[in-house]
């Protein structure tokens, strides 16, 4: 009921943003296809070189077809902001290490590629990671972006306190709808961005 008072009082809600060509599932402890496409989305919104989107903060999944505004907000229910971060790649490392540990679900990225080792212990699971095509250089300079929970240290991701942090006045689902609205029609990034050893090794 609370719901259909929602709608009934904000018809935007039900704007068609853009169509998407297929189901796009949530899974919490590996790669998914609905977080490399946020991460693109989030990552494209913000002109930075990596995308983060974390596990926790995808809380439905979106069906193929027509995609409403209320079905992205739904996607992503929360109030970040789009909070852009300067990092070395040694501390980029440290986040994708982080991630690696399943602490909270393993986050989407946009941008880069990674091997890891899901055997190995917390903090040393990570084996190669490109960005943009490159390796990965610890004493270079990256931009990331995320939201703003997040980038303040949300989710145990204390290796972004401190760093230079550029926090918009957009919300995460609007830079999302945004985005969808451009594209008109979403095609669901392939999977492979995250490979795991040990299950490619099975």
């Amino acid at each position: 009921e609370l719901i259909a008072e929602a709608r009934d009082e904000y018809p935007v809600l039900a704007e068609v943003i853009a169509r998407l060509d297929r189901q796009a599932a949530r899974k919490y402890y590996r790669e998914s296809a609905i977080g490399n496409l946020l991460a693109d989305a989030l990552r494209a919104h913000a002109q930075v070189e990596v995308g983060l989107m974390p596990a926790g903060a995808m809380r439905a999944d979106l069906e193929a077809g027509e995609v409403t505004r209320e079905e992205v907000m739904n996607v992503f229910p929360f109030t970040d902001k789009v909070s852009v971060l300067t990092l070395s790649g040694d501390v980029l490392r440290q986040v994708l290490e982080k991630s690696l540990s399943l602490e909270y679900g393993l986050s989407q990225f946009s941008g880069l590629t990674l091997t890891y080792d899901s055997r190995r212990a917390p903090g040393d699971r990570l084996i190669e990671v490109s960005v943009g095509g490159e390796a990965l250089k610890n004493g270079r300079e990256y931009s990331l972006v995320t939201g703003s929970f997040t980038a303040t240290g949300g989710e145990n991701y204390r290796m972004f306190e401190g760093l230079p942090l550029s926090i918009s006045d957009v919300s995460v689902s609007e830079a999302l709808i945004r985005r969808f609205k451009q594209l008109d029609v979403l095609i669901l990034p392939e999977l492979g961005r995250q490979t795991d050893l040990a299950v490619s090794s099975k």
